[in-house]
């Protein structure tokens, strides 16, 4: 991706299925000597880059999360999503930026229990044609996952 200067791998038919299964498997990944990562989408630029190369047509595990202790949307090199300011590309029941799914009971997004404070993990979801971020419980399977392989600074 010319913009985040990093390589992007879609994985299918993978045999993990959960979202810490998933970002496991991501960092047993390499590329030229480079580890993987469950793929971070910081812009619109490269949202766009990766809806074209690699048109994700099912749910589909990204490097975000969301934890409940404290309750924010962490990427998985740590940094938090501000909210307000940071680029997002969610789904309608996370469009608006006071509706914050509340951690409540240790359960996930959809019922499931709930993974070392991790409330729900976030994944790219077809919907309608357009590609939008969800939260999915974190215990969900999924076979897809989307690795980068950061390659500079953007």
């Amino acid at each position: 991706d010319p913009h985040s200067k990093s390589y992007f791998e879609m994985k299918s038919g993978l045999m993990v299925g959960r979202y810490q299964d998933a970002h496991t498997y991501a960092k047993s990944q390499s590329y030229k000597g480079t580890a993987g990562r469950l793929a971070i989408i910081k812009s619109k630029e490269t949202q766009l880059f990766i809806n074209r190369i690699f048109r994700p047509s099912t749910e589909t595990w990204i490097g975000l999360r969301l934890t409940c202790r404290p309750r924010s949307l962490v990427w998985n090199t740590g940094e938090v999503i501000n909210r307000e300011t940071d680029y997002t590309n969610w789904g309608l029941q996370w469009h608006y930026p006071d509706k914050f799914i509340p951690c409540s009971g240790g359960r996930g997004a959809s019922g499931g229990n709930a993974y070392n404070g991790l409330f729900a993990g976030i994944a790219l979801i077809p919907y309608r044609g357009v590609i939008r971020w969800w939260a999915v419980a974190p215990g969900h399977g999924m076979n897809r996952a989307l690795i980068e392989y950061p390659a500079g600074k953007p």
